[in-house]
């Protein structure tokens, strides 16, 4: 094959110009409904958002749905409802965002930071028992990028134990195992409404819970420590202020409505751009295409070996083919415990959690390794979902800019390295 027009990095016209999808997404009834709520002069908590916290709990499979700021918070939230404080531990996934293990220290606890499953990218289920301790409290489970994991593995080395699991779903609206949805396999579990999730109102998240106790407790850290039937001014818990807004719920039930709509489109085509992207050397996508399991698909992990696109760096392959028209971006580039924060343990001034007398054990973040995840940083990009709610064309688009800098990879790199500025000479 004919090496194919010059790269649009360098000059050349992209492959595709054509724009994707407007994300987020915005649409009449939408607008109709944030302007009712505007006259209203209801805007904080009110039908809105009980209606949401009733109708995503449902559409989950959960009793209870407690809607906060964000999935951040309703980590944290989720930690300390279950009892989570100084000196507990909590099992976390090396390969992950980091708020799931900043909500462990939110809590003033320790998060133990276990392997991933290469092929799944999820928490490895064999490396979490040697993990568990007399401290170990939760084990906080990610359903990375949409992939829902085999939660039931971790049941076996936990319920025994007493080891609450808190599900961090986050990526995986609309993922399932065996037709039970990501969300309700654990004690509690935690979705994101930020701008890059599959449904977003700008910030917000939610807890969901089958345990009325748990529900009540996470309504209350939301609510200022508030208990329901009490007076407004009667404080029972170390709570905070973390409510969503009726403009906020507005927005998420519409896209509520749509969601089953969205996933059944992001599935089609992304099932078909993993076919096409397995059959090009050097790439490979991850996370299993299993029938007992529907992918949420937040975005397409693929993994890249640069000496197949003669060694050029990841980075520069993104930057490429953004320009083809082409929206990716490298994965995460350490694992989670490789952060300053771990690495100098800057926690706060006592260097607490780690090194309080509630603990009572030293830890050096920076003794751990975890090679599959460490491996994982250095080369997988995403292809977001929003690409994924097009016509059929645009897997040949991804397909034709990948196979494009490719058969270009020799002059990204030559013309990449000659355009670099060079030292004066002496």
């Amino acid at each position: 094959m004919p090496v194919q027009s010059k790269l649009a990095l360098h000059g050349g016209d992209p492959v595709r110009t054509r724009p994707f999808e407007a994300w987020p997404p915005r649409d009449e009834p939408t607008e109709k409904a944030l302007v009712e709520v505007y006259r209203s002069g209801r805007w904080g908590s009110g039908d809105e958002v009980q209606r949401f916290e009733r109708d995503f709990a449902s559409f989950v499979g959960a009793r209870y749905g407690v809607a906060v700021s964000s999935g951040t918070a309703a980590l944290e939230i989720a930690l300390r409802a279950i009892g989570v404080d100084s000196g507990s531990e909590v099992i976390v996934p090396a390969y992950t965002f980091f708020s799931t293990a900043s909500a462990v220290l939110r809590a003033n606890a320790i998060p133990v930071f276990v392997d991933i499953d290469p092929l799944t990218y999820t928490m490895d289920p064999g490396e979490v028992e040697a993990k568990i301790t007399d401290k170990t409290r939760a084990i906080i489970p990610v359903h990375l990028f949409g992939y829902p994991m085999d939660i039931e593995a971790l049941r076996s080395v936990s319920a025994s134990r007493g080891i609450r699991i808190v599900e961090d779903c986050a990526h995986a609206l609309g993922a399932a195992r065996g037709g039970r949805m990501a969300g309700a396999f654990g004690d509690m579990s935690i979705f994101s409404f930020m701008s890059s999730k599959l449904m977003t109102a700008g910030e917000g998240g939610i807890i969901l819970t089958s345990s009325k106790e748990l529900a009540v407790r996470s309504q209350s850290l939301r609510d200022c420590g508030r208990l329901p039937g009490k007076s407004l001014y009667e404080h029972h818990l170390l709570g905070s202020n973390n409510r969503l807004t009726e403009f906020q719920a507005a927005i998420l039930n519409r896209q509520l409505d749509r969601a089953p709509e969205r996933q059944a489109k992001r599935a089609s085509l992304a099932k078909e751009l993993c076919r096409r992207l397995d059959r090009i050397e050097g790439l490979r996508v991850g996370q299993p295409r299993e029938e007992e399991v529907d992918h949420a698909w937040l975005c397409v992990a693929v993994a890249y070996d640069r000496d197949a696109f003669h060694g050029v760096p990841l980075e520069l392959f993104c930057m490429a083919l953004q320009k083809e028209g082409i929206p990716c971006e490298p994965g995460y580039d350490r694992p989670v415990y490789r952060n300053p924060i771990f690495l100098k343990r800057t926690f706060d001034r006592n260097q607490c959690p780690v090194g309080c007398p509630f603990y009572g054990r030293d830890l050096h973040f920076h003794s751990i390794a975890c090679p599959i995840a460490e491996r994982l940083c250095e080369g997988l990009f995403l292809i977001p979902h929003h690409l994924l709610y097009e016509e059929d064309e645009v897997a040949d688009d991804i397909v034709s800019a990948i196979c494009k800098v490719k058969e270009n990879a020799l002059d990204l790199i030559f013309e990449t390295e000659f355009a670099r500025p060079k030292p004066d000479s002496l």
